[in-house]
């Protein structure tokens, strides 16, 4: 997608990160520490980052992290064996998706007491580096798979994967241009960001160019949450949303 970007014109940048944000005069100031750069259009799209980042502002961005676990099998020879790729799973029972790893399988666990990450601010030489592991956590989630999928409980574990995953109180991201801020958007809050990035990037681009997003969807507007919620209230609300997870109702 850089690559794209360059044919086209764009001028990409990392390593870069941004100090401080703030408005001067009908433009955006982005403080680095290579130097200052301008933009009449600023996007935030900075995940859990961008609540800190935003704060100086006097938004308050009820976007935040909890810890998400994966673990990857040892190669199973019934795989390795087979001619195609096993379908991608979603189960409610164990509340967990699972698809094919190389000759393994590797699950994520979405946990019915999920834990927050960082929440007294994030460390500043983290770089998306992996938490500690803590599957003591996920027994019975891990005990509901073994019994749903037999495969993985004959299986070793290779590798646990443990990292922050940002969350809004309603589990949909902000998309769209921040009230009473003129040229500052919003695209943060993605929890399945390369799942949802193709079509939340048409939509804010439509909506920025034409200055109408291209069909109404009010329910991910970067401005539904309001800038007076508790951290109490949205740190509830993420967590019901995460336990939810893969949940089907009783009835449609």
């Amino acid at each position: 997608m850089a690559k794209a970007a360059r044919i086209l014109g764009a001028q990409v940048e990392r390593f870069r990160p941004v100090d401080a944000l703030y408005q001067n005069k009908d433009h955006w100031v982005l403080e680095t520490e290579k130097g200052n750069i301008s933009a009449q259009n600023v996007v935030i799209a900075a995940s859990f980052w961008a609540r800190e980042l935003m704060a100086p502002l006097g938004l308050n961005l009820p976007l935040f992290a909890t810890q998400h676990h994966e673990l990857i099998t040892e190669e199973i020879p019934r795989i390795k064996e087979m001619d195609r790729n096993l379908p991608a799973m979603r189960d409610s029972y164990v509340s967990c998706s699972v698809r094919q790893e190389a000759n393994g399988l590797l699950a994520g666990i979405y946990e019915s007491e999920p834990e927050f990450w960082s929440l007294e601010g994030i460390p500043k030489d983290f770089k998306e580096e992996l938490l500690p592991p803590n599957i003591d956590r996920l027994a019975s989630h891990l005990e509901r798979l073994c019994e749903r999928m037999p495969a993985f409980a004959e299986a070793g574990i290779k590798l646990v994967n443990n990292g922050p995953m940002c969350w809004t109180p309603d589990g949909l991201p902000m998309l769209g241009p921040m009230p009473n801020q003129n040229g500052l958007w919003m695209a943060s809050g993605f929890n399945v960001g390369i799942g949802t990035g193709g079509g939340a990037g048409e939509f804010l681009a439509h909506w920025m160019i034409q200055g109408q997003p291209l069909f109404d969807l009010s329910s991910v507007h970067a401005d539904r949450f309001g800038n007076d919620m508790t951290t109490e209230y949205a740190l509830n609300s993420i967590r019901k949303v995460y336990a939810r997870g893969y949940q089907l109702p009783n009835s449609i």
